[in-house]
């Protein structure tokens, strides 16, 4: 009787923090947030890289997200992603994820909801990365595709010589079904000719030299760019 409600509620709060404190204190350490999310990574330190203009690829589950995001990095595989069907289908056939399916991350092979661990290593696609916007991959051995090609002075870095800009211009398109786009997307040159499952107003089947588009602005809401092609094309 000597304690009511409330103070018994306080001296019960007080033991169960002191017992947790007793068991998990070789679990706590005191550290600043900047020095243990935002501590540099030596892949970003690549030059010619253009932050903002190109995406990034690693095969890890340790890539550091919000240092990217502090540098404007922009990468293509995602954690606790949104997934719409079309851009996990593409991600996961320029990855050379076989990996059926829905997970916390897009492409599903660099989650751990995988049950067999061989499933989980992917095989990327320089062509097909390159569509994407992929200019630099991680990964720690060396991708069978020939269109990768290793970064002097940087372990595990590979540079896309098949990487596309953000924005291009393409000289000829296809008309297809979306069931036949993926597949197409394994033959085509992108760079080339374009996929559309609607007709255009006017006949574009002159694959040529791709027209220059340069991105000289944008931000989440909009974009801007301007091109430079003699002939009709699509951007």
């Amino acid at each position: 009787g000597r304690l009511d409600e409330r103070g018994f509620g306080r001296a019960l709060a007080g033991v169960m923090g002191l017992a947790m404190l007793m068991i998990g204190w070789r679990f706590l350490a005191w550290v600043r947030p900047e020095e243990t999310f935002l501590k540099d990574f030596v892949p970003f330190n690549v030059q010619n890289t253009r932050l903002g203009t190109e995406r990034w690829y690693a095969e890890t589950n340790h890539f550091p997200y919000a240092l990217a995001a502090s540098k404007n990095i922009e990468v293509v595989q995602a954690v606790q992603s949104f997934q719409l069907a079309y851009p996990v289908e593409l991600i996961s056939l320029a990855a050379g994820c076989n990996v059926s399916g829905y997970a916390a991350g897009a492409p599903a092979c660099l989650t751990p909801e995988s049950a067999d661990p061989a499933g989980r290593r992917t095989d990327p696609s320089a062509r097909l990365m390159g569509l994407l916007n992929v200019r630099w991959l991680l990964r720690p051995e060396p991708p069978t595709d020939a269109g990768w090609q290793p970064v002097a002075g940087y372990e595990g870095l590979y540079e896309n010589t098949a990487f596309l800009p953000r924005a291009f211009v393409v000289g000829e398109v296809r008309q297809v079904s979306p069931d036949e786009v993926l597949d197409q997307l394994r033959i085509i040159d992108p760079a080339r000719t374009a996929l559309l499952s609607d007709s255009l107003p006017i006949t574009l089947d002159d694959p040529g030299t791709p027209g220059l588009a340069d991105v000289f602005y944008h931000n989440p809401q909009s974009i801007e760019i301007t091109v430079n092609r003699q002939a009709p094309g699509l951007l």
